[in-house]
């Protein structure tokens, strides 16, 4: 191992000969390797247990969580962000990674703040790797090229299964519904297949978008709290997502206990 995962290994985990590290392969194996040498210009690994897997690299220094939800691994999670300031964007990124999101999707639109985000890819796939390796999530990731809101509606249709869930942000009252009623009417019929997440930009989002989406089948969802900034509702009402969806399905599955 060199480069910034040298740096890592080595200033931030303090790896001594002989210390046994926990690292996640791409495809989400596990497996544990020890490490053998620490020098100044490379640590050297060696796998001690034995694994089945393809993938012949592992993301080293990707510490291995020993939370696998199965709402996580079943049942996606995107984040369509419309894009605000860059450094805002790139708080959202690494806050979204840390709670398992699978897909972060950024869309351009009218009233976002960051015009062009092709020079920042380098950095987001850098935040991505570190927010993983700070948080251990087991899920890998993956940041999409910005797009306009069509072809991110069009994106979501074709990986979003034959049930999902989808819901929009919204900072009017009227004509939106709880987060609750969101995931009860989705889940009605059949398990929810994936979720998505639609949170605007600075400027919020215009009635034009906002038909778009209902078009598609998303759902205005309104949050009676405080007035949050765009970087606060993404993490907001991710979090408020999964835990909800945690709950309905351990309701339903009768696992509760008192």
């Amino acid at each position: 191992v060199d480069g910034r995962d040298l740096k890592y290994l080595k200033q931030v985990l303090r790896l001594k000969v002989g210390n046994i590290l926990e690292v996640r392969f791409p495809k989400g194996d596990l497996c544990s390797m020890e490490v053998q040498e620490v020098s100044f210009d490379r640590v050297l690994l060696h796998i001690k247990d034995s694994i089945q897997t393809d993938s012949k690299f592992v993301e080293t220094g990707v510490l291995a969580s020993n939370i696998e939800s199965s709402i996580l691994k079943d049942c996606p999670v995107w984040l369509i962000q419309f894009m605000p300031k860059a450094q805002k964007m790139d708080l959202i990124i690494r806050q979204a990674v840390e709670v398992g999101v699978s897909v972060i999707l950024p869309v351009n639109s009218s009233r976002n703040q960051l015009k062009d985000s092709s020079n920042r890819n380098e950095r987001w796939t850098r935040i991505i790797k570190e927010a993983r390796q700070q948080s251990g999530s087991p899920v890998a990731t993956e940041i999409l090229p910005s797009t306009d809101l069509k072809n991110a509606l069009s994106l979501w249709k074709k990986q979003c299964g034959n049930n999902p869930c989808s819901v929009v942000l919204y900072e009017e009252v009227n004509g939106c519904f709880s987060l609750h009623e969101a995931i009860f009417n989705s889940s009605k019929k059949e398990k929810i297949s994936a979720v998505a997440l639609v949170v605007g930009c600075e400027g919020g989002i215009s009635n034009q978008e906002l038909d778009s989406l209902k078009n598609e089948g998303f759902v205005p969802v309104h949050f009676n709290t405080n007035i949050l900034r765009v970087e606060t509702a993404a993490l907001y009402g991710l979090a408020s997502l999964q835990t909800l969806l945690m709950g309905h399905y351990k309701w339903l599955l009768r696992e509760f206990t008192y």
